[in-house]
This record gives structure tokens, C-alpha cells and sequence, in this order.
């Protein structure tokens, strides 16, 4: 969510952009995302998407904006240019 909120501060990405998941996004342990998901592809403003991430740990959305966010790399790449070496994503 740090990552995301530098990306906008940037103007990298728009919390009001809106990214469209098809059903193959759907990521085990996912609640609200999976129910709109079953019925094709869905139109989710990033801010929903961080609030469904924070909030209700929905891995889907945690995917979603992983992926608009640059990937793990990026993340990662972010969490060492503040001095956290203790963790990664991969």
C-alpha cells in the first residue's frame, strides 16, 4: 500500500484509475472480488482495491495492484530504498 500511495504521489498511478479483472484473476481466499468475479470480468477503481486489500485482506486485490504497481521487484526494490532488508517479495 506504501508502494502504491509513492506511485501516486508521483503521478505513476491514479487512485481513481480503474483496472478491469477477468475471472482467472481470482485468487484463492478472496471474498468480495470472487462473488463479482464469478460473473465475468469487473471494473474495480484502485482505491476500492487498496481499501479490499487493507481491510479485508482480499488477496485478489492484493494481486491486482501488485501487478499495477510494477510487480514484486518493484515492491521490493521500494522496501530497500527505505531500509528494510528483512523482507521480500517474491
Amino acid at each position: 500500500a506504501l508502494h502504491l500511495l509513492q506511485l501516486h504521489r508521483h503521478g505513476r498511478l491514479r487512485l481513481d484509475s480503474v483496472l478491469t479483472l477477468q475471472p482467472q484473476d481470482y485468487t484463492p481466499g478472496s471474498g468480495v472480488l470472487n462473488n463479482a468475479l464469478a460473473h465475468g470480468p469487473t471494473r474495480v477503481p484502485v482505491r476500492r482495491l487498496m481499501l479490499l486489500m487493507l481491510a479485508e485482506s482480499d488477496n485478489t486485490a492484493t494481486d491486482a495492484l501488485l501487478k499495477a504497481c510494477g510487480g514484486p521487484q518493484a515492491v521490493t526494490r521500494r522496501l530497500r530504498g527505505w531500509g528494510i532488508t528483512g523482507v521480500r517479495l517474491d
